[in-house]
């Protein structure tokens, strides 16, 4: 059965030669090594569309958490496997562009005694707090 590879990936069968999105085709992705669901939408349809007519769909592409990506066809010996860090590109994270709120509990401060903290921040940003006590817990938005 022929071998086909493309950088690190590899297929066989009818998958020796696929195409993966690579360069300008690259999904930029906030975490290559903890996509989102929307990510991994969006590198199977770049698979689809750079592969027309290969019997590719959102169902026989897996990603899986250990950073490859797995495709399988209708026969056994229809296979291809690459890995994110081919077919994915950082994306830059915004920088902050404003503070975060708290949301006070007595008139617009905290109390001493309150147990929980409320407010807005940049999603995917992380906020730092530091407590009375001087530990620092750090939440992601």
């Amino acid at each position: 059965m022929p071998t086909g590879t493309s950088l690190r990936g590899i297929g066989t069968g009818k998958f020796t030669d696929l195409i993966e999105p690579t360069g300008a085709n690259a999904i930029p992705v906030v975490d290559p090594q903890n996509l989102s669901n929307d990510e991994k939408r969006r590198l199977k349809a770049a698979y689809i569309r750079l592969n027309p007519g290969r019997g590719l769909t959102e169902r026989n592409i897996e990603i899986t958490d250990d950073g490859r990506v797995l495709i399988t066809g209708k026969r056994s010996g229809d296979t291809y496997k690459s890995y994110l860090d081919d077919v994915t590109t950082d994306l830059a994270r915004p920088a902050a562009t404003a503070e975060p709120t708290v949301n006070g509990t007595y008139e617009d401060k905290l109390s001493s005694t309150d147990a929980t903290i409320t407010g807005t921040g940049i999603p995917g940003a992380t906020i730092k707090v530091t407590l009375q006590d001087n530990s620092v817990q750090n939440n992601p938005c």
